[in-house]
């Protein structure tokens, strides 16, 4: 694993021993009586940004390479809307959206740097339903997207994108409430999207596989 995993890999256990340290304070709280904490019910909204790690990678064949990868840290975005649909097991079902962009990544090519120009940039996205259900009154959460990905990469002027596949992603997290409808938090997870290239005229033999699996850690703001 290369230092930038080994980094990753550091701040998400980092970040889950914290999300664990105030859900069990933050409880213990509530049963003394010192915390008057709400349920979430009706409409529902989150964005959620922050640092996502890990590469994308094309596995070809019928070319003159056979693993190409994109390599470097990127900013993630997440939004949610959707309904409360069970105010007694507090479960949420919402439409998603999930972008990562990463800017100037490092290239690889069958395991050899290769040069990467400051002008591009290597994103992946993903649409899907999601589903997620709170624990109070710690007010902690788990939440999983299933749906398609796509990805995508931007290079003076000119955009070349994969055919969409499947997606997933899961996330895990903890809010504190600022007033009735309001609440801040902050959550880990890991996401995972695998679509087929396009299709190169000049090679009627190509076949190209994209995916990632990526880590990320994320702040949000939530409206409930």
């Amino acid at each position: 694993m290369t230092r930038q995993g080994h980094n990753a890999e550091r701040t998400i256990i980092a970040a889950f021993i914290l999300v664990s340290t105030l859900a069990v304070v933050q409880e213990a709280a509530a049963q003394d009586g010192s915390d008057n904490l709400g349920l979430h019910s009706g409409f529902y909204f989150s964005l959620s940004g922050g640092m996502a790690f890990g590469a994308i990678t094309l596995n070809a064949t019928n070319t003159t390479f056979s693993k190409f990868e994109a390599n470097g840290t990127g900013f993630q975005y997440d939004a949610k809307a959707g309904y409360v649909i069970s105010d007694e097991e507090q479960l949420i079902l919402s439409i998603d959206a999930i972008r990562r962009a990463v800017s100037s990544p490092t290239f690889t090519l069958d395991g050899a740097s290769v040069y990467s120009p400051s002008s591009v940039s290597a994103n992946d996205a993903m649409y899907g339903i999601g589903v997620t259900k709170y624990f109070m009154p710690a007010n902690m959460f788990v939440s999983g997207t299933f749906g398609v990905g796509r990805f995508q990469i931007d290079y003076a002027n000119v955009r070349a994108t994969s055919h969409n596949g499947f997606a997933f992603q899961l996330k895990g997290g903890q809010e504190w409430w600022l007033d009735d409808n309001w609440g801040a938090g902050i959550s880990v997870g890991i996401s995972h999207i695998a679509a087929d290239d396009q299709a190169d005229p000049a090679q009627p033999g190509y076949s190209g596989k994209l995916s990632t699996l990526k880590a990320f850690f994320l702040v949000s703001i939530t409206y409930y």
